[in-house]
């Protein structure tokens, strides 16, 4: 028996669109409202997927713009290291034919003023100015091996050193650099083996730490000296590592000290009180 049906169409939000009235069989209306029924599950169906879409777009955007962030970052912070390094570069080559050339005008200098002490010519006055004339000329041949050792150009006699040894054979040395008013570490690994480097260098650069730690704890404070071996940390050549780390409880570097900190003659202490060499020095050894 035919009866009146009514079908509302409604859109996947669930909102009606339309209104239909008809006579239809009771058979087919049962069938129809069947495939309404499914033809709505479907529609909510596909709206939810589509909503799960745009939130996996969104995060997918989100994850994009954070690693575009990211490796702009990262490639911003590359080139400022890399500027960083062809400055240093291009100082450590002016550096270094400044400091050959003083050398080799050093050298007769200091020949010269030796040869006059040790014929001890002149009075007392003029034995103790050529004695004040060549202490003068050694401290600037110091000079010249720090500027040497920053532009690399120092030649290095890298042997097995024994740098747990060496270490503590310096520890006189050390503590009387450091001062009475602060106090000396040692921490040492006796187990650690020989390390390729230069003996005199690297007693030269642990010196020159030793007076920065300690020009940096005016009111006192710990220097830590340590020695350990680095069996998994590889270097360039892929040996394994010995490390050996100076640290003090000072004032610190801000990070525009910091970035300035190995580059030759930069110095926050007072004119007369330092050459800016020391970290300089230490850097063109390391490298």
């Amino acid at each position: 028996m035919p009866v009146l049906t009514e079908w509302r169409r409604v859109d996947v939000e669930g909102q009606p669109v339309g209104t239909r009235i008809m006579l239809v069989d009771a058979t087919d209306r049962r069938s129809y409202e069947r495939d309404l029924v499914a033809a709505r599950e479907r529609a909510e169906e596909s709206a939810r997927a589509l909503k799960i879409s745009e939130a996996r777009l969104r995060d997918l955007n989100e994850t994009v713009e954070a690693r575009v962030v990211e490796r702009t970052a990262a490639l911003n912070q590359a080139h400022e290291q890399l500027r960083h390094a062809q400055k240093l570069e291009a100082m450590g080559t002016l550096t270094g034919g400044v400091a050959h050339d003083f050398n080799n005008l050093l050298t007769p200098i200091i020949g010269g003023l030796d040869m006059l002490e040790r014929r001890g010519i002149g009075d007392d006055r003029a034995k103790r100015t050529i004695a004040g004339a060549l202490a003068s000329a050694e401290r600037a041949k110091t000079l010249v091996q720090r500027l040497l050792a920053f532009a690399r150009r120092q030649p290095l006699k890298p042997v097995a050193v024994d740098v747990a040894a060496l270490v503590q054979g310096m520890a006189d040395l050390i503590e009387t650099t450091a001062g009475p008013q602060n106090e000396v570490r040692l921490h040492v690994d006796e187990t650690t083996p020989r390390a390729l480097a230069d003996a005199n260098q690297l007693e030269m650069a642990l010196l020159n730490l030793a007076v920065n730690a300690r020009d940096a704890m005016p009111g006192g404070g710990t220097l830590t000296r340590g020695v350990t071996f680095e069996a998994n940390a590889r270097g360039e050549a892929g040996a394994p590592r010995v490390r050996l780390s100076v640290a003090d409880t000072g004032t610190g570097m801000d990070e525009e000290t910091l970035a300035r900190a190995i580059e030759p003659f930069f110095s926050t202490k007072g004119v007369g009180k330092g050459t800016g060499l020391g970290l300089s020095m230490v850097h063109g050894l390391a490298a």
